[in-house]
């Protein structure tokens, strides 16, 4: 199982999907992903397609947006009330509810970090 929001999320699963399915015969893979990055999904990467998150792309661009030249990265992480750690720890929930969506489907999955 995939979580993958965005074109360029979208891309490194595919890849990695295409090479799990080449290389673990039998292998049948599952995107859960946001409506938007749903329509861009070609039809050999995965089995299966479930757009579960709506606003899944919004809240991964609100956690990786420029900081520019005003405070850093880490200290956005540990301020819990920062939109951008918000958005992360939504995000993280969403992964979370992919799994439970493969396993209403599957009787196994296994995790995949595209990266």
């Amino acid at each position: 199982v995939y979580f993958a929001v965005g074109p360029r999320s979208l891309r490194k699963a595919c890849r990695s999907a295409k090479s799990a399915k080449q290389n673990a015969g039998g292998l049948a893979t599952m995107l859960v992903t946001d409506g938007a990055t749903r329509a861009r999904v070609g039809r050999d990467c995965f089995d299966v397609v479930d757009a579960a998150f709506d606003d899944a792309a919004r809240m991964e661009f609100e956690a990786t947006k420029p900081l520019g030249a005003t405070g850093s990265t880490s200290a956005r992480w540990r301020n819990r009330s920062d939109p951008a750690n918000l958005a992360l720890r939504r995000l993280r929930a969403s992964k979370i509810g992919a799994v439970s969506r493969a396993l209403r489907r599957f009787d196994r999955a296994v995790v995949l970090d595209a990266d």
